[in-house]
C-alpha cells in the first residue's frame, strides 16, 4: 500500500509539473490578448456560431466546413464546451490537458521498461519541450494524435488488448490518421515469435482485426450518412498548381528525396531540438547494442508502423491526408528510447572509465550528441560549424545550475539513506544525473520560435464587430487574417483560409484569391464593386501603405502564384482604384486604415 501511494504521488507530481510546463510554454496564448495559435485562425474561429447561430453563415465558411478539416468528434467536444466557455478560449486552454496526459503516458511506458526512477522523468521532460507542445497548442485535432497512439501502446504493453482496441475506434472520431496509426500498433503487437518462427498472438490478433474493421467503418460512416467528408486533391492534379511547388504554400514536389524529407510538410523537418533528440535516441540505442533489447518490441513496432504509413501516404499522396501526420509517434518513441537506455549506457561508461573521468564524460556526452545532431545528422538543420558551439552552450546553460543542484540533492538523499553508497558509486550517480539534465537543457535551450499569431489593429476589429452579423469583409487577404477570430465577421478570403489540399475547397478559394488581389491592388473600381455582386462583400478595408508599395509584402513570399500576381498588378497598374473610392462611402477611418461601404461604392459607380 505504501509503495502504491508513493507511485501515485510521483505521478501526481509529474502531471502537475507537466501542467505548469504547458502553461509556461503557451503563456502568450493563454494570458496575452489578441494572441492565438496559428491554426486557430483556420480551425476554430467559426465554432463561435455554436454560441451564436447568426455568425459565419457565409459561403466560404460553409465550403470550409465541407472539407471535414475538423473531425466530427472534435466538433462535438467543442460544441459541448461552448455551453460554458468561448470555444476559442477552450481550445487555448485544452493544452493543459492533452499535453500533460501524453507526458504521463510516456512516463508510464518508460516505467513499464525500467524501475530506475530518473528514467521516466528524463523521457517525460524531453517530451514536454516546446518542439513537442507546439503540436498540442490550440487543441486542434492533431493534438489528439499522440494521446491516441500512446494510450494504445500503453495498454498493449500492459497486456490489455481489448481496451487497446477501443482507443483507435474512438480516435477515428477525433483524428483519423492517429486512429490508423494506433490500429497499426495493435496489429503489430499481434506478431510474435514462437521459437525462431513468426506467429500470431490470437487474442491480440482478434482484437486488432475487430479494431481495424470498426475503425474503417467509423471513417466511412460520414460519407454513407451524407455528412461532410472532404475531397482531397490527387497528386497528379496537385502537380499542376504552383501552390504545391517550391514557392508555394504546401511544398510537396522537390528535386530530391532529401529535399523532400527536409521540407516543412514531410514530417521530418527536424529543427535543432528534434535533430538532437533523434541523435540521442540513436546513440543510446546503439551504445551498447544490447540496449536495443531493453526497449520492448511494441515500442519499436510503433516507430515501424509510423514509417510504413508515412511511406504509404507518400505513395498515394493526399489519399491518406498529409504524410507528416504519420510521423508524430516518432518523437515519443525517441524519448522512450532515451529514458530506457540512459542508465544502462552510463553503466557501460562507468565500467570503462575511471571515476575521475566520469564528470568530464557527463558534459562531453550531451555536447557530442548536440554536435552530431547539428552537424552530422542529415535531416537536421545543418547549422554552420561556427554557430554550433554557441547553440550548445546556450542549451547547456539553460539548466546547468539547476541540474547540478538537483543532482547534488539526489546524491545527498542517497548518501543519507545508504551510507555505504559513497565514493565511486556516488560519482557515477552524480555524473548520470548531470548528463541527463544537460541533455534536457541542450534540447530545451535550442527550441526555437513558436507558431503564434498576434492580431494587431484592435480598433479596426472592434469597429467590424459592430457591423451586422452576416456582414462579409473584403480587403487584402493578409490584413483579413485576424478579422474572423477578432471581429466574428466573415471575409471574402484570407491568407490563412487559403488551404489548397481539398479539391472542392480549392475551387472555391482560388477564384476568390485572384479576384480579391486584382481588385484590391488594381486600377478598376468595377473590380472592387464586383466583390459585392459576386461574393457578397459588404465592406472593403483599405490599408494605404500596402497600396503605395512597389512589391508584394513578405507575407506573400511562399504564396505562389499570388506573390507574382501582386507584383504584376502593382507594377503595371497606373493607379490604385482602392485609393480613389468616394469619401462619402467611408464608414470608419483611423490613421492608414479606412473601411468603405461597398453598396455605397457600387451606387456611386453607377
Amino acid at each position: 500500500m505504501q509503495r502504491l501511494r508513493t507511485v501515485r504521488l510521483e505521478e501526481a507530481a509529474l502531471v502537475l509539473a507537466a501542467v505548469l510546463a504547458s502553461i509556461y510554454f503557451d503563456r502568450a496564448i493563454l494570458f496575452t490578448p489578441h494572441v492565438y495559435q496559428g491554426d486557430t485562425l483556420l480551425l476554430e474561429y467559426w465554432m463561435r456560431r455554436f454560441q451564436d447561430p447568426g455568425l459565419f453563415t457565409d459561403p466560404l465558411t460553409h465550403a470550409l466546413l465541407h472539407t471535414a478539416y475538423v473531425p466530427l468528434g472534435i466538433q462535438g467536444i467543442y460544441l459541448l464546451a461552448s455551453y460554458v466557455v468561448d470555444p476559442v478560449k477552450f481550445g487555448a486552454w485544452g493544452v493543459v490537458v492533452v499535453a500533460p496526459f501524453s507526458a504521463w503516458l510516456v512516463f508510464r511506458i518508460i516505467r513499464e521498461h525500467t524501475a530506475w526512477i530518473p528514467a521516466a522523468w528524463l523521457g517525460a521532460a524531453l517530451f514536454l519541450l516546446p518542439w513537442s507542445t507546439e503540436r498540442f497548442s490550440g487543441t486542434h485535432a492533431r493534438a489528439f494524435a499522440q494521446p491516441i497512439v500512446l494510450l494504445t501502446l500503453h495498454l498493449v504493453l500492459r497486456g490489455r488488448a481489448r481496451w487497446a482496441a477501443v482507443v483507435p475506434i474512438a480516435g477515428a472520431l477525433l483524428y483519423p490518421p492517429a486512429a490508423l496509426l494506433a490500429a497499426g500498433v495493435l496489429a503489430a503487437a499481434a506478431l510474435v515469435r514462437h521459437g525462431r518462427r513468426p506467429a500470431l498472438d490470437r487474442p491480440v490478433a482478434v482484437a486488432a482485426a475487430a479494431c481495424g474493421v470498426l475503425v474503417i467503418a467509423v471513417l466511412l460512416a460520414p460519407g454513407l450518412l451524407g455528412l461532410p467528408t472532404g475531397h482531397l486533391i490527387t497528386a497528379a492534379a496537385a502537380r499542376h498548381y504552383p501552390e504545391f511547388h517550391s514557392r508555394g504554400q504546401m511544398v510537396f514536389f522537390r528535386r530530391s528525396i532529401l529535399d523532400m524529407l527536409k521540407g516543412r510538410y514531410s514530417g521530418f523537418d527536424l529543427r535543432t531540438p528534434g535533430a538532437i533528440l533523434v541523435t540521442a535516441a540513436i546513440v543510446m540505442a546503439l551504445l551498447p547494442p544490447s540496449n536495443l533489447r531493453l526497449v520492448r518490441r511494441e515500442v519499436w513496432m510503433t516507430a515501424v508502423v509510423s514509417l510504413v504509413l508515412f511511406g504509404l501516404s507518400y505513395a498515394v499522396l493526399f489519399r491518406l491526408y498529409l504524410p507528416n501526420r504519420y510521423t508524430h509517434p516518432l518523437l515519443p518513441v525517441c524519448c522512450i528510447v532515451i529514458g530506457v537506455c540512459f542508465q544502462p549506457t552510463w553503466a557501460l561508461i562507468g565500467r570503462r572509465l575511471r571515476p575521475w573521468l566520469l564528470p568530464l564524460a557527463a558534459v562531453a556526452l550531451p555536447a557530442a550528441i548536440g554536435w552530431l545532431g547539428l552537424r552530422v545528422f542529415t535531416l537536421g538543420p545543418q547549422v554552420p560549424e561556427r554557430a554550433v558551439g554557441s547553440i550548445v552552450r546556450h542549451g547547456l546553460a539553460a539548466v546547468a545550475l539547476s541540474a547540478l543542484a538537483a543532482a547534488g540533492l539526489c546524491v545527498a538523499v542517497v548518501a543519507r539513506r545508504r551510507p555505504a553508497a559513497t565514493g565511486a558509486a556516488l560519482v557515477a550517480l552524480l555524473s548520470t544525473l548531470v548528463s541527463g539534465a544537460l541533455l534536457v537543457g541542450a534540447v530545451a535551450g535550442t527550441s526555437g520560435g513558436r507558431n503564434y499569431t498576434t492580431c494587431t489593429q484592435p480598433r479596426l476589429h472592434a469597429f467590424l464587430r459592430t457591423l451586422p452579423k452576416d456582414a462579409i469583409i473584403a480587403g487584402d487577404p493578409v490584413v483579413l487574417n485576424c478579422v474572423p477570430i477578432e471581429s466574428d465577421r466573415a471575409v471574402v478570403i484570407s491568407q490563412k483560409l487559403y488551404q489548397p489540399v481539398d479539391v472542392s475547397y480549392l475551387k472555391v478559394i482560388r477564384p476568390r484569391m485572384f479576384a480579391m488581389i486584382k481588385a484590391y491592388y488594381g486600377d478598376s473600381r468595377r473590380a472592387i464593386v464586383r466583390l459585392h455582386a459576386r461574393y457578397g462583400a459588404d465592406y472593403f478595408v483599405v490599408e494605404r501603405p500596402l497600396l503605395e508599395a512597389t512589391h508584394a509584402s513578405p507575407a506573400y513570399t511562399f504564396m505562389a502564384p499570388f506573390e507574382r500576381v501582386v507584383d504584376n498588378v502593382l507594377q503595371h497598374s497606373p493607379v490604385r482604384a482602392a485609393l480613389r473610392l468616394p469619401r462619402s462611402c467611408v464608414v470608419w477611418h483611423r490613421l492608414t486604415l479606412t473601411v468603405y461601404d461597398l453598396r455605397c461604392v457600387g451606387q456611386a459607380a453607377s
